[in-house]
This record gives C-alpha cells, sequence and structure tokens, in this order.
C-alpha cells in the first residue's frame, strides 16, 4: 500500500478503506505483489471500468476524500502524521 500511501500524500487525499473481512490486515496491507496496481476511477465512470474485467482481477479498495486520513478496520491515522514517520524512516 505504499503507492496509495504516495498518491495520498501528493493529493492531500484521506481513504477508508474497504478490505475483505477474514483477512490479515497486516499483511495485505504491506505487501506489494507484482503484477498488482492502483488506479483511480472516477465514480462516474465505474461502471464502465468494472465492465471490463471480470469481479476476480480487481478488488475496490474504497473512496478518496478530502479528509487527510486513512481509516482501515476501524483505525485511523491522519496522513501528516504518517509523513513525518515516512519521512524519518
Amino acid at each position: 500500500m505504499v503507492a496509495l500511501f504516495e498518491t495520498l500524500l501528493m493529493d492531500n487525499l484521506g481513504i477508508k478503506l474497504q478490505l475483505k473481512p477474514g483477512i490479515d490486515t497486516t499483511a495485505y496491507l504491506y505487501s506489494e505483489l507484482p503484477g498488482h496496481f492502483i488506479i483511480s476511477v472516477d465514480s462516474l465512470c465505474q461502471e464502465e471500468f468494472e465492465a471490463y474485467f471480470s469481479s476476480d482481477e480487481y478488488e475496490y479498495l474504497g473512496s478518496t476524500n478530502a479528509s487527510g486520513v486513512i481509516e482501515v478496520a476501524g483505525e485511523k491515522i491522519a496522513l501528516d502524521q504518517m509523513s513525518l514517520h515516512w519521512r524519518k524512516a
């Protein structure tokens, strides 16, 4: 999810991630498997985008918002706080 974080940070956006139930959240968020990519689609074009793929070829992660906060599994972290820790690493 580093690519997602960098994109949100660049545009100062937030997101409420909607992960599949029953997955290992930590493993999912920190794995960057080859062949995976993140794409942002305007909500007005979502149906058209999804029509190009079978449902097992893509995964809806959530909608961006102007909050500057990432929310996942009930936990929230502000991008500015996350950015400070990330830049120190």
